[in-house]
């Protein structure tokens, strides 16, 4: 339901079972304000919850995180992370007035500058051992750097202490694995319009879309993009 709360916890849509579950109070709400491209419906973030789950081990090399992301406030907020935020892992991470990428205990690296109030397809991939931050689909933050091992949580719009929230709205998250190297022509941002469809077609569900441990293939997407939706 168009404003309605969404729930206490995501649906994995790679058949992972990997569930993030609700933390902090009022749930974010569904709203119409969708991404650009694959959706109708978003989640509106006011700042006082998020979603968290264990991390998953994707190890320190060919992966990627990607997620739209539209910011009604600046400040210090996690987007979106696979790890912990002092020590372990990596994650996109809105810096005061830019967007950066974040490996805990590593580095701290803005790469453009945040844009309120309008959507923005944030990608943090990295691909036999480079790791660049795309913004809209240009190759802005890069390095060699490595980050520690994952550990620690899983988290959507706040750290694993359920501090640095966002504000604002979020869409079309996804945390996937690389293989035979990166084209940034499967960025969200880069893709077709229009509804999402499953792997054989079928039109898939209306929702916040949460896709988790999928791979990519050279210029092959083979998971698709289902939407997050409520848990009963």
């Amino acid at each position: 339901m168009i404003g309605g709360a969404a729930g206490n916890a995501t649906a994995d849509s790679s058949g992972n079972s990997n569930v993030l579950g609700l933390s902090g109070s009022p749930a974010p709400t569904f709203s119409s304000l969708a991404a650009p491209k694959n959706s109708t419906v978003s989640m509106l973030f006011g700042g006082t919850s998020n979603y968290a789950g264990p991390a998953m081990n994707t190890g320190t090399d060919n992966w990627g995180i990607e997620i739209w992301a539209y910011p009604t406030s600046a400040g210090n907020r996690v987007v979106i992370y696979n790890g912990n935020t002092s020590n372990a892992g990596y994650g996109i991470y809105q810096h005061t007035s830019n967007w950066a990428l974040l490996y805990g205990g590593i580095i701290l690296q803005d790469a453009a500058p945040v844009a309120l109030n309008q959507w923005t397809d944030l990608a943090l991939v990295r691909s036999n051992g480079s790791a660049t931050l795309y913004v809209n689909g240009v190759a802005h933050a890069l390095t060699t750097a490595t980050p520690n091992a994952v550990a620690g949580n899983m988290v959507i719009a706040a750290n694993q202490l359920g501090t640095e929230r966002f504000v604002g709205y979020l869409d079309e998250g996804r945390l996937f694995t690389v293989s035979g190297g990166f084209d940034p022509a499967n960025l969200q941002v880069n893709g077709p319009g229009g509804p999402a469809t499953s792997a054989a077609g079928a039109p898939a569900l209306s929702g916040f879309g949460l896709l988790l441990l999928a791979t990519l293939l050279v210029a092959v997407a083979t998971g698709a993009m289902v939407r997050m939706r409520r848990q009963e």
